[in-house]
This record gives structure tokens, C-alpha cells and sequence, in this order.
């Protein structure tokens, strides 16, 4: 025999307070749901199941409603499975309830072809059916989740312009010239223009520490690495490149002020006089002109600029006024030498002054002079910058003559060439105004430099993050490769040759979680169809090189935001008589941003 227990349950409630919803959830269980072609799958269901209770009980009977949903859920479940469970949760004497909630989340397999090579496999869809039973009013709703292809570095990163200058990511504007790389055997750098900014909202954010810097991005943002120091370079998504090696083009932060004084140096070095009564500066490039004049006027002086035909220059920008000369001298004598911002910004401005490119020698930048004083400079500057150079004389004919204006300063009778094998590095380091003089036609193996990925660890936030789309289909951040897509990249090339059609990288996924009410029976199958018909780039289980050849197609030529998918999906849903209410929330995952982008939409008063 069995004793009975004790139950406490239905003994009075002192407080006198009721309670909206009491009950249990995620139960798993197997069930049996019908395919719209008649057939059966079993699943994994997860279950919940509430009621509300009255001020007089203090508590609910759980194993009751344990066991009221197994005895439902014999045979197949279907949504009047789940109204049979609200309607004996209402009836249950012990509870007194006035409404009952049901709900099963389960995973619903979809025979799917891919949309070129025509393979076969199951799609998984997240599904729920849901019933609620409010004093007698029964409404039922059916929630799938479509995965599509949606078009994510967080704000003040920084990207490589073609000048050789750094902007922040979020400052980067359509049509602004980038330095890229090229794909194929020989990876080489080049410009190439942004043809899409994207900004978002992600949750998917991980701080990859790599020399020195700590880098936030999306866990599936994709970076040019080796998985050892000698192995071929691949690109690989950022969650799992802990350990891996990256090509490092070394950037540093750039104090603009430290290197104004080192640029204004520099040039004056070069094309540039000073004596205790006059500076001044003489040059053929109106945008050294320009330079040198918006840095005095941050000391609030105006040069005289004058122009002649008697030499080749165009302009000579002068000071002559005694005490602007002292505040000038002032200025470039407050500056600290051994600042690498300095040393950065003298370079610059003796190359735009006297330095050239070597065309023949790989795009190599040389420096040309003939004072001692500023060879020994320019060479301390190489050597504490850690860049490589050589030095020779040059014995040319017709080689570029220095003119001697800086009488402080001692000259031989050779000219000196300073050739700077690590060009590059160079141009990154020490970015001139001068863009005649800068080139980007290195190789992959100019870049000596190799860091490896100390961690890649996930942070709990939410951030708003930025992506660009480029011609290359990549850009440099921080002094890193990074990329969306190499391999969709390249079919993309390859589809345009072959057929014409201009195609792009992956973009980022994008998922819709669609909630509808409905009365008679609304099929899965058919809600999936009349979505993923309106979207039109959608993932597929399998795929070959063909089918993602022609995915990056659709997804280039039906670009979307988040607010135009949820609005595409609304209208769709709109249409479907069998719809009452709908509610679709879109949510847009981003790679190099650090957020994801949200859309709600609604059509009446569903999950108001």
C-alpha cells in the first residue's frame, strides 16, 4: 500500500495575490509531426505548458501537467495536440484557471536541392507551434525562423587609404580609395575603390590580441594567416585562428602633431631655407605648398607666397616678419628628436622634397642629397624606424640635382642616394602628400614582418560595427589583411568573365523569425516557400562551386538591408489569406562589424 502523502497545494494563499503564469518548460520529448505531402517525421519537441492560479491555492499540480502532456502527445502531435493540453489545464478543479498557454519548439527537416548541381539534402528549420486559451478563446500561432543571405571591425579601427594614410573605419566613405590586394599566385598590394560602407548592431564579438593590439571583431570575419610560419597563406574565419600567423605591415598610431613638426622639418630640409630673419620654402607641388602653409597657420602665420618665372619653381612661400621666424624656430626646436611620430613625419617631408621612385627596382623610394648632417639624419630616422635601406653614390648623368638653400648645413661635393628596400613599410610609415611619389606595386613577399595570433576571445556586449566592400574584395586594418570571402571572390570574377554577369564576395547571414496566427491550418512548407521566393539568396545544406558561383550572383544583384527584408517579408505574409497577424523580427549577423542590425515588423496587435 501507499501512504499519502501530504500536499500543500491547496491550502489557502495568505497574500491573496494571483499568478498570471505557473507551470513547466523545456521538456523534451520524441513526437511524430505530418509533412504536407502526407508523411511522417519524428523530432525532438521541447514542451512548455502554463496556466494561471488562483489567489486561493498556493500552489500548481506539476506532475499533473507532466503527466497530461505525455498522455497528449501519444501518436503524432499537431496543433489540436496542443489545444487539447489547454483546454484540461483550464478544466483541472485544482488550479481554477482561466487561461492556458502550450507550446513545442522542435526542428523541422525539409528536403532541399541546391540550385545548380542539384544535390539533395535536409534542411534544418527552427520551428514552434504555440496555443493560448483565454477565457475561452483559443488562438493558435506557428513561428519559423528562414535563414538567408544579408548584406565588422567596431568603430575607430583603422583602415589603410591609397594615400598611405590611416582613417578611422566608420570615416570611410563609397568611392574613397583603399590599399588592397590582389588575388592569384602573386598577391599584389593596389588601390582600389570602396564600393559599399556597411554599418550594423552585433552581439558576435571576440578581442583578437596580435602584436601588441587587441582587435575587436565579429567571430567570423576572415583574416589572411599561415597555420605555421612557412605554410601557404589561406583565409580563415577569426574564432579559429588563435596560434595562427598573419602578415603584419606594423601600424602604429601616429601622433599628428609630433609628425606636422617632423614634416615641416623635413621638407624645409630639403626644398626649404631658414635664416634668423627668413623662412621659407620653394617648390614645384602645390600640395606641399598647401601642407606647409596650414601648419603655420595652426601657429596663426600667414606666409607671403610668391611666384616667378625666372626659376623652374612655381611658388615660394615665405615668412619674413622676425618674431613669426622665432615662433617657427621655436616650434621645430621643441620637438622631440627621438619621437618616432617625429622621426615618422621628417622622412615624409624629405621624400616629398627630394625622394623619387625607382621604377626599375621594384618600386623602390630613394632620398637624394648631398649634406652630411642630413644623411646622418635620415639614416638615424631608417635606423631607429627599423626600415631597410642602402647607400651609394650616385654617379648618373642627368641624376636629380639638390639645391642648396640651408647654408648650416655642411655638403660634399657627391650626391648621395638613400634607397629604401623596405618601400612599403616606408610609404605606411612615413605617408608624404605627394601621391606621384607613392606606389603600390609590392608583392605579398615584400612584407618580411609576421605576427602570431596570441588569443581570439569572445566578449559579452553589443556594439555597432563597420564593413567595406572593396573591388578586391579585401582591406587592411590596423596594419592586417582582412577579407569577407576569397573563394566567392574569385567565382565571382570568374562568373562575369564567362557570362557577363557581375557577381560579388558572401555577404553576412541574415535570419527572420516569423510568428503568424492563423485559424485553419497553415502549413510550414508553404510559409518557407512564399519567404525564401521573396528573399531569393538563400543557404543551401550542400553546395558545389557552381551553386555558390551563382548564390553570390543573386545575393549581389538583390542586395538587402534589414529593414527592406523585413518589409519584404511583411508584404509577403500580408498576401496569404490564411495569415491573420503576423510578427517578423530580422536579424542581420555582421563579420567585421561588432554588432548585429535588427528590424521588427507587425502587422497588428501579435507580441505587441
Amino acid at each position: 500500500m501507499h501512504c499519502k502523502l501530504p500536499t500543500y497545494r491547496n491550502e489557502k494563499d495568505e497574500t491573496g495575490l494571483p499568478i498570471q503564469k505557473v507551470g513547466i518548460r523545456n521538456v523534451k520529448a520524441p513526437i511524430q509531426l505530418k509533412h504536407k505531402k502526407g508523411k511522417f517525421v519524428e523530432v525532438i519537441g521541447t514542451f512548455s505548458i502554463y496556466c494561471d492560479l488562483s489567489k486561493r491555492f498556493k500552489g500548481a499540480s506539476m506532475s499533473l501537467m507532466q503527466r497530461l502532456l505525455f498522455k497528449s502527445i501519444e501518436g503524432h502531435t499537431s496543433t489540436e495536440s496542443l489545444i487539447d493540453i489547454t483546454n484540461k489545464l483550464i478544466e483541472m478543479s485544482e488550479h481554477e484557471a482561466k487561461s492556458a498557454y502550450a507550446k513545442v519548439k522542435f526542428p523541422y527537416p525539409i528536403q532541399t536541392k541546391s540550385p545548380i548541381t542539384d544535390n539533395w539534402a535536409p534542411k534544418i528549420y527552427d520551428c514552434a507551434i504555440e496555443v493560448t486559451n483565454i477565457d475561452g478563446k483559443v488562438r493558435k500561432y506557428l513561428s519559423v525562423t528562414v535563414q538567408y543571405i544579408a548584406t565588422c571591425f567596431t568603430k575607430g579601427h583603422k583602415v589603410l587609404m591609397a594615400d598611405f594614410t590611416y582613417k578611422n573605419i566608420e570615416k570611410v566613405k563609397i568611392g574613397d580609395e583603399v590599399i588592397g590586394l590582389t588575388e592569384g599566385h602573386v598577391r599584389t598590394f593596389t588601390k582600389t575603390k570602396v564600393l559599399k560602407t556597411l554599418k550594423n548592431e552585433s552581439n558576435s564579438l571576440v578581442d583578437v590580441t596580435v602584436d601588441g593590439q587587441t582587435i575587436r571583431c565579429t567571430k567570423d570575419h576572415k583574416w589572411l594567416v599561415r597555420c605555421n610560419p612557412t605554410s601557404n597563406l589561406v583565409w580563415q574565419d577569426t574564432n579559429i585562428i588563435t596560434s595562427k600567423y598573419v602578415k603584419d605591415l606594423q601600424y602604429q598610431h601616429l601622433n599628428q602633431s609630433d609628425f606636422d613638426k617632423g614634416w615641416l622639418q623635413g621638407v624645409l630640409d630639403g626644398d626649404g631655407w631658414f635664416t634668423d630673419n627668413q623662412i621659407g620654402l620653394a617648390s614645384a607641388d602645390k600640395e606641399i605648398i598647401e601642407r606647409f602653409d596650414k601648419i603655420l597657420k595652426k601657429l596663426k602665420i600667414i606666409p607671403r607666397q610668391h611666384r616667378t618665372n625666372k626659376e623652374k619653381y612655381i611658388v615660394r612661400s615665405v615668412v619674413y616678419k622676425e618674431k613669426e621666424v622665432e615662433k617657427i624656430h621655436f616650434y621645430l626646436q621643441s620637438a622631440n628628436t627621438n619621437n618616432s611620430g617625429y622621426q615618422r613625419g621628417y622622412l615624409a617631408g624629405i621624400y616629398d622634397a627630394d625622394g623619387s621612385v625607382q621604377q626599375r627596382v621594384g618600386c623602390q623610394p630613394v632620398i637624394y642629397n648631398s649634406s652630411e648632417d642630413i644623411l646622418l639624419r635620415i639614416e638615424s630616422y631608417l635606423n631607429s624606424l627599423r626600415i631597410h635601406y642602402t647607400k651609394s653614390i650616385n654617379y648618373k648623368k642627368g641624376a636629380p640635382v639638390t639645391h642648396i638653400h640651408n647654408t648650416k648645413y655642411k655638403h660634399t661635393k657627391d650626391l648621395w642616394v638613400i634607397s629604401i628596400t623596405d618601400g612599403f613599410k616606408f610609404f605606411t610609415y612615413c605617408p608624404g602628400v605627394l601621391q606621384r611619389k607613392q606606389k603600390t606595386g609590392y608583392t605579398l613577399k615584400n612584407i618580411r614582418n609576421q605576427s602570431q595570433v596570441k588569443s581570439v576571445l569572445p566578449i559579452q556586449d553589443n556594439e555597432e560595427v563597420y564593413n567595406l566592400s572593396t573591388e578586391t574584395g579585401n582591406y587592411i586594418v590596423n596594419g592586417f589583411i582582412v577579407h569577407n570571402c576569397p573563394c566567392s571572390l574569385e567565382l565571382a570574377k570568374h562568373l562575369c568573365k564567362t557570362t557577363g554577369k557581375e557577381s560579388g564576395g558572401h555577404q553576412q547571414r541574415g535570419f527572420a523569425e516569423i510568428t503568424v496566427e492563423f485559424d485553419e491550418m497553415v502549413w510550414i512548407e508553404d510559409i518557407i516557400k512564399d519567404v525564401e521566393g521573396e528573399i531569393k539568396a538563400i543557404p543551401y545544406p550542400i553546395i558545389r562551386k557552381q551553386d555558390e558561383q551563382n548564390i553570390c550572383h543573386i545575393a549581389r544583384v538583390n542586395p538587402l538591408f534589414v529593414e527592406e527584408a523585413s518589409r519584404l517579408i511583411g508584404v509577403t505574409l500580408d498576401k496569404n489569406p490564411d495569415v491573420i497577424d503576423f510578427v517578423v523580427v530580422c536579424n542581420h549577423e555582421e563579420s567585421i562589424h561588432q554588432s548585429n542590425a535588427v528590424a521588427v515588423i507587425r502587422k497588428g496587435d501579435l507580441l505587441k
